[in-house]
């Protein structure tokens, strides 16, 4: 028999009241063992909620739709690997999921810094961690529609069925990654408000939580890619991005979290920016909680959102007006010991460029919240006050594109120009041998991507085309800048430490890994931005019908249908497939380059009809033609809906290798280093030791 999961919820709810007031009580008292009562509460509430957790998986593989929530996002055909997806498939289960995560980091937190002694420190961020944690207890145990272990009340036989969206390979990690990024945002701001209220408001608080942070910041990173990559292969509208309200809520944090991955570095060199940092953490929470509140609440309309819930959204405001009122007391109460100790000495200086960098971030931030959410709320205010003149507006894709876009173009810019400036202040001797170099390289990729983009796009240069030549020389000024970091770090060490090559660049990072780690982030992300630059300038759209003997052109590019279609079961779906050949008619000879497969499916439970996208790479796999089946394949033709992207695929390289670079700055360089030195060193004291033993034998052999 399987415990009752809401027992366990509430029991977690009490653990968790019961450990902030002991850690508080212990925190005013300065008694050290009371406070840590909180941290046992942590471990307690973990052992609760993951037991739930199981229970509700469990649940999900015995088809017991007795519970309503496995009756609503299940059913008994459902493909055994989507049984755990299900789990995060809807409001409740979602909700559930995220705390689970919640308890997981918090337990993490607690164990790994239990030999930690920074003052109160550790205790006040075991009671903002206890704090999160209740609150989502509280909605999940008495918040009416959020509650996964109701009963469905009756004998249901079957259930309705996942979600097709859902049952992807990519959305059985996208999710996951996605809330362990916004969950793992809570870790940093629990940092920050233990250093609020215990008042240890030095750098310790921003060492302690870095690791953390940029955990919880890359994940975030996947599960936006992961996002705009799922959304590729399988919506069939031949993008990846559709500033859709709920990928924006995602997207918020992601550029605050960023903001502030760069304001640390200023802070911990300088202790500067100590009360720019406090607010680029709380917003970045603040945006985390208010894109839960966005898909719960109904205040928005979005393929993404769950059920509409008006009491869950009221609470969530709630819960985020009052962490605001506490954080803005503390933060006014501290506001003298948070002050800077040093000022920016110049406009030319690296700490400048960073800080241009995050008021750039926070712009576009700023920009993208404010046209996210006017639609709705213009709506309702002219729902509400319908004197005071204001129309509900609607905002479309190419209005964000076209706001943002010079944001993204200053942000390159601005990477570039800051990894070349100096600490404090930059000589004009600097600034030239700096920046000569770079700006022509940049000079020289603009004009060659002007002059080798007809060829890549498929279509003649235009006037308009300046901000994508813009992108790729800018561009260009970053990769050289960077590159000529990573060559006078190599060969400053090979001079000083007589190392080879390979070894000198190993160091240089191991040693240094956030500074060049960072770097390599940059060159990552210059290769998404361009990629993303060409392909929202140069993509081309063709709805038609290829008939036999009549092929559909595209870009250059001919969809040959012969008549090859089939129709088969495929799991839990009906497979409708028609076969085309691929024709370049700009090559000699036009040769056929593949053959591709777009699908149309109709899943069973629940009763759906989707499309399957089919893709062939083009340019070196730089591009690529997109095929929809927007019809029923017969004999003689096929409704299509294709699409030519150019450089689309330099957004998953560049992807690719931003990730790995970003989880690569989680690893323990210093310890890596330090062990492949001592191993290194071992080996020559090994062959000095044998050395010496055979001079020692080769001497008693002669006497």
């Amino acid at each position: 028999m399987r415990p009752d999961g809401a027992i366990l919820l509430e029991m977690g709810l009490a653990t968790s009241v019961a450990g902030i007031l002991c850690g508080a009580a212990g925190i005013a008292l300065r008694r050290y063992r009371l406070a840590a009562v909180a941290r046992n509460a942590i471990y307690a509430n973990a052992f609760l909620v993951v037991v739930a957790t199981l229970v509700l998986m469990t649940a999900f593989f015995e088809h017991d739709f007795s519970l309503l929530y496995v009756a609503q996002h299940s059913a008994s055909d459902l493909p055994t690997f989507y049984m755990v997806t299900a789990l995060w498939g809807g409001h409740a289960g979602s909700l559930l999921f995220w705390l689970a995560l919640l308890c997981l980091y918090s337990t993490a937190v607690a164990f790994v810094h239990r030999r930690d002694r920074e003052g109160m420190l550790l205790p006040a961020v075991h009671v903002v961690l206890l704090a999160l944690q209740a609150f989502f207890l509280y909605v999940l145990a008495y918040v009416e529609g959020s509650q996964p272990f109701e009963p469905s009340g009756g004998l249901v036989p079957e259930g309705a069925g996942l979600n097709p969206l859902l049952q992807d390979p990519v959305m059985a990690v996208h999710p996951p990654a996605l809330y362990l990024g916004f969950v793992g945002m809570s870790v940093p701001f629990a940092f920050a408000m233990g250093a609020l209220v215990s008042g240890r408001l030095g750098v310790q608080w921003i060492r302690l939580s870095r690791w953390w942070t940029i955990f919880g910041w890359s994940f975030l990173t996947l599960g936006i890619i992961l996002g705009g990559f799922w959304a590729f292969r399988e919506l069939g509208w031949g993008g990846y991005w559709a500033w859709d309200s709920v990928e924006n809520s995602s997207f918020l944090p992601w550029l605050t979290a960023t903001a502030f991955l760069h304001s640390v570095i200023v802070t911990e060199k300088y202790r500067m920016l100590k009360v720019w940092n406090m607010v680029l953490i709380f917003l970045t929470f603040a945006l985390t909680i208010f894109g839960t509140f966005l898909t719960r609440s109904g205040f928005l309309e979005s393929v993404h959102t769950f059920a509409e819930n008006k009491e869950l959204g009221e609470t969530f405001l709630w819960f985020l007006a009052g962490w605001f009122l506490l954080w803005a007391g503390l933060v006014a109460v501290r506001w003298s010991r948070l002050r800077s100790e040093n000022r920016m000495d110049s406009f030319l200086s690296r700490e400048f460029a960073f800080l241009a960098n995050n008021l750039v971030l926070v712009a576009l931030a700023g920009i993208v919240w404010t046209l996210t959410v006017w639609p709705s709320l213009s709506g309702k205010l002219e729902h509400s006050f319908p004197d005071l003149g204001i129309r509900q507006m609607t905002i479309g894709p190419a209005t964000f594109s076209r706001l943002t876009a010079p944001f993204f173009l200053l942000l390159l810019l601005l990477t570039g120009l800051g990894t070349g400036l100096s600490w404090r202040a930059t000589s004009g001797g600097r600034l030239f041998r700096a920046f000569a170099l770079p700006l022509a390289a940049g000079l020289l990729v603009a004009g060659a991507f002007a002059w080798v983009l007809p060829s890549i796009v498929r279509r003649p240069l235009e006037l308009g085309d300046v901000q994508p030549v813009a992108a790729y020389g800018f561009a260009a000024l970053v990769l050289w800048v960077t590159g000529a970091e990573f060559v006078r770090g190599v060969k400053a060490r090979r001079k000083a430490q007589k190392e080879g090559l390979f070894a000198a660049a190993f160091a240089l990072y191991a040693r240094n890994h956030r500074r060049y780690g960072g770097y390599l982030v940059h060159v990552g992300t210059c290769f998404v931005i361009l990629g993303i630059t060409t392909h929202w300038n140069y993509q081309v759209e063709v709805s038609g019908v290829a008939r036999r003997g009549e092929p559909l052109e595209v870009a250059g590019f001919a969809l040959r249908y012969g008549g090859e279609h089939e129709e088969f079961d495929r799991e839990n779906t009906r497979v409708y497939q028609a076969t085309l050949e691929i024709v370049d008619l700009r090559a000699p000879g036009e040769p056929v380059l593949g053959t591709i497969g777009p699908e149309r499916l109709h899943y069973t439970h629940p009763d759906q009809w989707m499309t399957e996208v089919a893709y062939h790479s083009t340019h070196f796999a730089s591009s690529n033609l997109y095929v929809v089946l927007a019809g029923f394949p017969d004999r003689t033709k096929v409704p299509l809906q294709a699409y030519f992207n150019p450089l689309v695929n330099l957004i998953w390289g560049g992807a690719a290798f931003f990730l790995l670079q970003a989880y690569l700055l989680l690893l323990p360089w210093d310890r890596i280093h330090r062990a492949l030195k001592a191993r290194k060193l071992g080996r020559a004291e090994r062959v000095e030791r044998r050395i010496e033993e055979e001079i020692t034998r080769r001497k008693r052999g002669a006497g």
